[in-house]
């Protein structure tokens, strides 16, 4: 919703430099040390329940599980989005070396994998 709430739940969902990080209630609030036992007992069962999930994994689910973990790591969003424009150019470069090495390749008459 334009207000910044979700428009199934309500709740506000962190963006940019907030982004999948744990929101701690306000200091000012009236009950504000209830919401952070509630957030903190809330928060010591889903570190069991991911533990217990993950290891249930299959190993090619664990690997796909882990390459998702280092792409969506939280944090400011302008690191988050250096780190993507970074990956993008080491995926460039890694095709622009292949191209170059295969041209090689033809030219002088080898095969290609050898």
């Amino acid at each position: 919703m334009s207000n910044g709430r979700c428009f199934r739940h309500g709740g506000k969902t962190p963006r940019g430099d907030q982004w999948h990080q744990r929101q701690w209630p306000g200091k000012s609030a009236p009950n504000a040390l209830q919401k952070l036992d509630y957030k903190l007992h809330h928060s010591q069962k889903e570190v069991a329940a991911r533990k217990r999930r993950i290891g249930l994994m299959r190993v090619d689910q664990r690997r796909a599980h882990e390459q998702w973990q280092r792409t969506h790591k939280p944090g400011p969003a302008k690191a988050r989005a250096a780190e993507r424009e970074r990956r993008r150019q080491d995926r460039d470069a890694r095709a622009s070396i292949l191209r170059a090495q295969l041209e090689i390749a033809i030219r002088e008459g080898r095969g290609v994998f050898g």
